[in-house]
C-alpha cells in the first residue's frame, strides 16, 4: 500500500467543492469583498447600476467568447457597453484603451427613471498591443451614450481567461495555533500580488477572515504563469472581529481564500479551498506494549464520516507511511459521526524494531493520494517480550509403531510468527545430529507462539527407535547457535505395525484467500464404509470446539477406507461451534475429520493444516448451485461462486450444445453483479419450451442447461459455467448444507436416567401428523446449562434421526429447571441422517441432552400422533388417573394424561426421567468427534434439506 502519493490536487472551492463558483465573481465594483479589503466607490445620489454575466462568472473565458450581460437598475438612457483595458491608479480603477465597436443599449424607464436591459459583448484577448490573457487586466465597461455622463451608468466588470484554483499540497494542519500548510495557486493573473487568508468558507467571499501577516494571512505574488506556492499559518480556532471561530466542531467549514491585493473590484481572482483539520486517535493501551505483538483497540474521532481508512503501525519518523507493518494493517470504515473502533495487533515488524524506532499508529484515507486530511498519528511505546518457554505435546507419545505412525505435534511458548524445523531425532546426539530428514516439517508459529502439525514418526535411516532415545525436536530456522526455540518431546515405540493411517490431501494447502476458496479434498486410510465429517477447525481448541459449522461436509468411505474427491469451502475467518471467533491468519487452522457416531475412536481423525493469506481468491473455479431437476414454468434460484468480482453475469436457460449466449431464453435472463467474494444470486424462469433469438428450443428433445456468461465480454471464459437440468413434474429436492451435521450429534452415550431429570409436555397423544405446537418444561437437570430439545425416532441409535428443522435450545436456571418452551412437533420429517421418519409407525419422542456434556441432561417423553387438531389438548382423557408406577416416561395411548417417572395424572402433560437418550456427545479427548454435532447447534446452525417449490 502506498500510504501517501504526492501530486494529487486538493479540493478547490472554486471548481469542485459542492460545485460552487464564488458568487462574488459576478459582483461589481460597488459590492463588498473581504471586509478589510473593500474598495469604497464615490457616493452618488442614486445607486449605481449592476453589471453581471448571465452565466454567473466572467472567469475562465475563451478569447473571442461572446458574453451575455445583464444591466440591472440602470438610469433610463442609452448606454454604451465597451470592452477595455482596466488600469489601477492607487486603489482606483480607471479605463485605458478600449476595443472598437461598443454595443449601444437602450435602458427603458420601468420604475422611477430606472430600468433593466441585456447586451452581448465579446471578450477579446488583445486590445491593441495589450494582452488581456497575460499582464493586462481587462473587462466590460458601461457609460452614458450621451454627451452628459450619468455616473450611475459608469460600471466596470473584470474578466479572466483562466479559472483560479487553490490546493493544499501537504498533510492536514494540526489543531495547534498557526500550524503551517503549503498552498498552491494556479490560473491567476500573472505578476499580481494576492491576498491569501484563512476564512469561514461557509459564508460568502471574505466572510470572517484573518488579516495579520504570519497569522492566517499572507501576500504571495504570482509568477509569469499566474502561479504561486507559499506557506500559510492556519489555526483550528481563531478570532475574527468579535467572534471566535472553531474549525473542528462541525459548525462551520474553514478554508483558505484569495483576492487581488491591488483591486478589490477584480472578482475574477477569488478562489477557495477547504481546510480539514483531520481526526484524533486514542488506544486502549499506548505504553508497555510487547514488541512481540499485542492486540489493542484503537478509537478514532473527528474524521470525515462514512469513509474508508487504513490503520497501521508505522515508524513515524519515516515520511508518507514509508515504513509500516503491512502484514497487520487494518481497514476501517468511519460512522456517520466520523468515528471508529478497531482491534489491531501492534509490535515490531520486518525492518523495524519498535524498541529503537518511534513506532505509532497512523491513519490514511483509502485511495486518497496526496489528500493528507485524514492522516492522524498516535505514538506508542514498547517493551521487550517476555522470555518464552518452548514446549511440545503430541496426540500420542507412547506405544508408537517403530514401523512408522502419524501423530499431531502441538507447540506452545515459542516466539510468535517464526519458522521452526520439527523432526524426529535421536535425542542423545547433540545439535540435531541424527534426525529423520525424510519426514521433517517446517512450521510457522502464530501470533501466540503456538503451532499444530501432523508428522510421521518411526525408526529412520541409521536410527532404530526401539533401541535409541527418539523424540520430537524443534529448532529455529536460520537460528545458528540460538537454542532458545529448541524443545524436545520424548517418544516411545513398540515393534507392532501401525493401523492404516487416516490421511487427507487437498488441491491447495497454502496461500488460501481469507475471503474463501473451494478446495478439492480426498481421504484414505479410514475404516471402510463409514460416514465422516470434514470441517475447517481451530486446532488449538480441544475436542473440535471451534470448527466452521457453516461449511462442513459429510462424506462416506468406500470398501478400501477412502472417500472420493469432495469440494469444501474454506473461509479464513469464521465463528466456531463454541461461539469463538477464529482468524486463520493468527489461529492454527486445519481441515479435520471425525467419524459420525464413533464415540472416542480417534483413529478416524485426520488433520491437514492450511495456510491463509489476506485478499480475495485468485483462480477460483466458478461454480453454480441450482436444482438439477426443474418444473416447467417455475422460477429457479441460482447461486454462483468463484466468479470474477465486480463483473456482471448473465444467467439464463439455454440449449446445452449452443455457443455462449446463443439459443437462450434471453427474455427471462437475469443480470447480477458479482460480489467481492466472487458470489452472486439470481432467480430465473425455466420452461420446457421457449423462444430464443435464434429460434424455438424444446428441452424435451434437446438437452438444456442453466448457463452464465460475462455480460460485457461473453467470450471471457472465467464466468462461463454450464449447469445441466432436466424437466420433471415437480422440482427435485436438492440437499443443501446450510450449517450443521446430518445428525443431532455424531456420538452418544447411553445411560440410565438420572434421578430427578424430568420433562413435562402439554400434550403427548392424539397429536396432528400435520404438526402441532406443544409446551415443554423441565426440572432436575444440572443448573445453568444449555439443553437441546428435539423430536426423534428412538429406534435409531445415537440420535441419528431427529427433526433438525424444529429443535429448540433452552437454558436451565440455578435450580436446574427451564420454563415452558413452545416446540413444533410434526408426524413425518426427515431425520438428520437423511432417513424418513413417520411417527405413525416409528417410535417418536421428545428428547433432551445437555450441550457438550457427554451423557448428562437426558430425558425422554414418547409422543403419539393420530389427531387432526392443530392446537394443543390441555385436558386429555381423565379416565386413566393412575397409571402403573413402573411406567417411567412410557406412553399410554389410551389417555392424554400426564406421564411422570412414577405414574400418570390427568393434567394434560407428560413428564419423564429419561429413557431412550437424546443425542449426546461421548466422553473423551478426541479432536472433535465427541462434540461436533452439539457444537454445531451451539453455533445456532442446522443441516436442513431444502425443497424447492412444488406444483400447487
Amino acid at each position: 500500500m502506498t500510504m501517501y502519493t504526492p501530486g494529487r490536487k486538493g479540493r478547490a472551492r472554486g471548481k469542485t467543492r459542492r460545485g460552487r463558483l464564488l458568487a462574488a465573481f459576478t459582483a461589481t465594483v460597488a459590492l463588498a469583498v473581504m471586509p478589510a479589503l473593500a474598495v469604497v466607490s464615490p457616493a452618488s445620489a442614486a445607486p449605481k447600476g449592476t453589471l453581471a454575466a448571465v452565466s454567473g462568472t466572467t472567469a475562465g473565458l475563451t478569447p473571442g467568447q461572446s458574453v451575455d450581460l445583464t444591466l440591472t437598475n440602470y438610469p433610463a438612457e442609452n448606454v454604451l457597453v465597451k470592452y477595455c483595458e482596466l488600469v489601477m491608479v492607487g486603489f482606483s480603477m480607471t479605463v485605458g484603451d478600449c476595443a472598437a465597436s461598443p454595443v449601444n443599449v437602450t435602458v427603458p424607464d420601468t420604475a422611477g427613471g430606472r430600468g433593466n436591459a441585456t447586451a452581448t459583448a465579446v471578450a477579446q484577448k488583445m486590445i491593441g498591443a495589450k494582452d488581456c490573457a497575460a499582464a493586462a487586466m481587462c473587462g466590460f465597461v458601461t457609460e452614458s451614450a450621451g454627451v452628459t455622463k450619468n455616473p450611475d451608468s459608469d460600471v466596470k466588470l473584470t474578466v479572466a481567461f483562466d479559472t483560479p484554483e487553490l490546493e493544499i499540497l501537504d498533510r492536514a494542519p494540526t489543531a495547534a495555533d498557526n500550524s503551517p500548510v503549503t498552498v498552491k495557486g494556479t490560473g491567476f493573473r500573472p505578476n499580481t500580488t494576492m491576498r491569501l487568508t484563512q476564512c469561514n468558507n461557509s459564508l460568502p467571499a471574505g466572510g470572517k477572515c484573518r488579516s495579520t501577516l504570519g497569522q492566517g494571512y499572507a501576500e504571495p505574488t504570482t509568477d509569469a504563469n499566474g502561479e504561486f506556492e507559499t506557506e500559510l499559518n492556519v489555526s483550528a480556532s481563531y478570532v475574527s472581529g468579535a467572534d471566535t471561530l472553531n474549525c473542528t466542531d462541525g459548525s462551520i467549514v474553514c478554508g483558505v481564500q484569495t483576492s487581488s491585493k491591488v483591486s478589490g473590484a477584480d472578482r475574477t481572482q477569488q478562489a477557495m479551498v477547504d481546510l480539514d483539520f483531520g481526526g484524533t486517535l486514542t488506544a486502549s493501551k499506548v505504553t508497555g506494549i510487547s514488541t512481540a505483538g499485542e492486540s489493542i483497540t484503537a478509537t478514532g474521532t473527528g474524521f470525515q464520516p462514512n469513509i474508508d481508512l487504513y490503520l497501521v503501525n508505522c515508524d513515524t519518523a519515516v515520511p508518507a507511511g514509508g515504513a509500516c507493518d503491512m502484514a497487520r494493517l487494518e481497514e476501517v470504515h468511519t460512522d456517520a459521526n466520523g468515528g471508529f473502533s478497531q482491534a489491531i495487533t501492534v509490535g515490531s515488524f520486518t525492518g523495524t524494531d519498535c524498541l529503537v524506532k518511534a513506532c505509532g499508529l497512523q491513519t490514511s484515507k483509502v485511495g486518497a493520494g496526496a489528500d493528507m486530511s485524514q492522516t492522524a498519528t498516535l505514538p506508542l511505546s514498547f517493551t521487550a517480550p517476555p522470555v518464552h518457554t518452548a514446549a511440545l505435546t503430541a496426540s500420542k507419545t507412547s506405544g508408537l509403531s517403530a514401523a512408522g505412525e502419524s501423530i499431531t505435534a502441538n507447540g506452545t511458548g515459542f516466539q510468535p510468527n517464526i519458522n521452526l524445523f520439527l523432526a524426529l531425532c535421536d535425542t542423545a546426539v547433540p545439535a540435531g545430529g541424527a534426525c529423520d530428514m525424510t519426514n521433517f516439517k517446517q512450521v510457522t508459529t502464530n501470533g501466540s507462539g503456538a503451532f499444530s502439525q501432523a508428522i510421521k514418526v518411526g525408526s529412520f535411516t541409521g536410527t532404530d527407535c526401539l533401541v535409541k532415545a527418539c523424540g520430537l525436536q524443534t529448532s529455529k530456522v536460520g537460528a545458528g547457535a540460538d537454542a532458545s526455540q529448541t524443545a524436545t518431546l520424548p517418544l516411545s515405540f513398540v515393534n507392532t505395525p501401525p493401523a492404516p493411517t487416516a490421511t487427507m490431501t487437498a488441491s491447495k494447502t497454502t496461500g488460501i484467500s481469507m475471503s474463501g476458496e473451494d478446495l478439492q479434498v480426498n481421504g484414505s486410510g479410514f475404516k471402510p464404509n463409514v460416514s465422516l465429517f470434514v470441517a475447517l477447525c481451530n486446532t488449538k481448541v480441544p475436542a473440535g470446539g471451534a470448527c466452521d459449522m457453516a461449511n462442513f461436509k459429510q462424506v462416506k468411505t468406500d470398501g478400501s477406507g477412502a472417500f472420493p474427491k469432495t469440494s469444501i469451502k474454506v473461509v479464513g475467518s469464521f465463528t466456531g461451534g463454541n461461539g469463538s471467533k477464529v482468524n486463520c491468519l493468527s489461529d492454527p487452522c486445519a481441515l479435520q475429520t471425525s467419524q459420525v457416531g464413533a464415540g472416542s475412536d480417534a483413529t478416524q481423525t485426520a488433520t491437514l493444516p492450511l495456510g491463509f493469506v489476506k485478499g480475495s481468491a485468485t483462480g477460483s473455479k466458478a461454480a453454480l448451485n441450482a436444482p438439477k431437476v426443474v418444473k416447467s414454468g417455475s422460477t429457479v434460484k441460482v447461486k454462483g461462486s468463484g466468479f470474477k468480482a465486480g463483473t456482471k453475469v448473465q444467467t439464463a436457460l439455454c440449449k446445452t450444445s449452443a455457443k455462449v449466449g446463443k439459443q437462450c431464453w434471453t427474455a427471462k435472463a437475469k443480470t447480477a453483479k458479482v460480489k467481492k467474494n466472487g458470489t452472486f444470486t439470481a432467480k430465473i424462469k425455466v420452461a420446457k419450451k421457449f423462444q430464443s433469438k435464434q429460434g424455438k428450443v424444446n428441452c424435451g428433445k434437446s438437452k438444456c442447461a442453466i448457463k452464465t456468461w460475462n455480460k460485457k465480454k461473453p467470450k471471457q471464459a472465467s464466468n462461463q459455467v454450464t449447469h445441466k437440468v432436466k424437466f420433471g413434474n415437480k422440482t427435485a429436492r436438492t440437499t443443501t448444507i446450510v450449517s450443521t451435521s446430518t445428525a443431532l450429534s455424531p456420538t452418544f452415550a447411553v445411560r440410565a436416567a438420572r434421578a430427578g431429570e424430568s420433562l413435562s409436555v402439554s400434550k403427548t397423544s392424539g397429536l396432528s401428523p400435520a404438526g402441532e405446537t406443544v409446551s415443554v418444561k423441565g426440572s432436575g437437570f444440572n443448573p445453568k446449562v444449555g439443553l437441546f430439545v428435539a423430536l426423534c425416532n428412538t429406534d435409531v441409535p445415537a440420535g441419528g434421526a431427529c427433526d433438525m428443522s424444529n429443535f429448540k435450545q433452552v437454558q436451565t436456571d440455578a435450580n436446574g429447571a427451564f420454563p415452558a418452551t413452545s416446540i413444533k412437533v410434526v408426524g413425518t420429517f426427515t431425520g438428520g441422517d437423511g432417513s424418513k421418519v413417520d411417527c405413525s409407525s416409528d417410535p417418536c419422542a421428545l428428547q433432551t441432552s445437555q450441550v457438550g456434556s457427554g451423557a448428562d441432561g437426558q430425558a425422554t417423553v414418547p409422543l403419539t400422533f393420530g389427531g387432526t387438531s392443530s392446537g394443543g389438548d390441555s385436558g386429555g382423557d381423565s379416565g386413566d388417573d393412575g397409571a402403573s408406577g413402573g411406567d417411567s416416561g412410557g406412553n399410554d395411548s389410551g389417555d392424554d394424561g400426564a406421564t411422570s417417572s412414577g405414574g400418570t395424572s390427568a393434567n394434560g402433560s407428560s413428564s419423564s426421567g429419561g429413557g431412550a437418550v437424546l443425542p449426546q456427545t461421548g466422553a473423551g479427548d478426541e479432536l472433535w468427534l465427541a462434540t461436533v454435532g452439539l457444537l454445531m447447534l451451539v453455533g445456532g446452525l442446522a443441516l436442513t434439506l431444502r425443497r424447492s417449490a412444488r406444483a400447487s
